[in-house]
């Protein structure tokens, strides 16, 4: 495995976002956190675990996730048993810390809310019959504020 030069500017750590519909990590996702672990430490580089929602909201628990990750010698440098300096690492438990974000990206002008979604979701899909939750930005609100 080629390492990273320290002065690549790329950032080593390196994060596992589990989004699963049960307790247990797929075949595909122990890869995966296999891989991101080697090349963690081939860089000298972190491996945390954090834990997303999957498609239908749900979050998984944690526990049986660092069991199998311990099973296979896959050690976290921080995550939801170990700690760290950037916990909570639950996506559900972050939540404000995402807004503080988003409310400075806003003040600062480098983004900005989304109000066109609100009334033209008919355009986009008038097949639909309610509001789909998430739609794509039609970028006619960039100028508008909400009234």
């Amino acid at each position: 495995m080629r390492r990273l030069s320290s002065d690549s500017g790329i950032a080593k750590e390196i994060r596992l976002v589990v989004r699963i519909s049960g307790d247990h990590l797929s075949l595909e996702g122990l890869r995966r956190a296999l891989y991101n672990f080697l090349f963690a430490r081939a860089n000298n580089g972190k491996f945390i675990l954090q834990l997303g929602v999957n498609k239908h909201g749900r979050q998984p628990r944690g526990k049986k996730i660092e069991a199998l990750l311990d099973r296979f010698g896959l050690e976290r440098d921080e995550g939801p048993g170990t700690g760290g300096p950037f916990a909570p690492y639950s996506v559900t438990k972050r939540l404000k810390t995402y807004a503080d974000v988003v409310e400075r990206l806003v003040d600062t002008g480098l983004a900005y809310r989304c109000f066109c979604c609100d009334d033209t979701w008919k355009e986009v899909d008038p097949v639909k019959k309610e509001r789909p939750k998430l739609l794509p930005c039609l970028k006619q609100c960039f100028t508008k504020t909400r009234s």
